[in-house]
């Protein structure tokens, strides 16, 4: 909330985050501005959701909200990976051991036949 602006200094009311008291601050116009553009986002960007039921741990929340307003959750749609085939007998093959990289490529997967 603007209170005061006489051509140099912006005085303002903003309410503190830990004691919820409403306080006042006087600024510089540019110091105000600059403050101001900080929570302006760059063309093209969107904002994240931080807060309230649409934040990652408010799951519990938004499922009773979803509950109560008789809502679906949207499915999770994955795609199908083609399936790899075994070059010596044909048949499907099966994920047996992960690799994490290291500071080199190393491979990601070996694969085995399950015939």
């Amino acid at each position: 909330n603007i209170v005061d602006y006489d051509g140099e200094q912006v005085t303002f009311r903003y309410q503190d985050s830990q004691t919820r008291r409403w306080q006042t601050m006087t600024e510089p116009a540019s110091r105000f501005l600059w403050r101001v553009l900080q929570h302006v986002l760059p063309k093209g960007l969107r904002r994240v959701r931080e807060y309230g039921f649409l934040h990652g741990g408010a799951r519990k929340t938004l499922h009773r909200l979803q509950w109560l307003l008789r809502v679906a959750l949207p499915g999770i749609v994955t795609q199908p990976r083609k399936q790899r085939i075994c070059p010596c007998c044909g048949e499907p093959m099966g994920i047996t051991l992960w690799r994490r990289p290291c500071r080199w490529p190393v491979p990601t997967t070996r694969r085995r036949c399950l015939a």
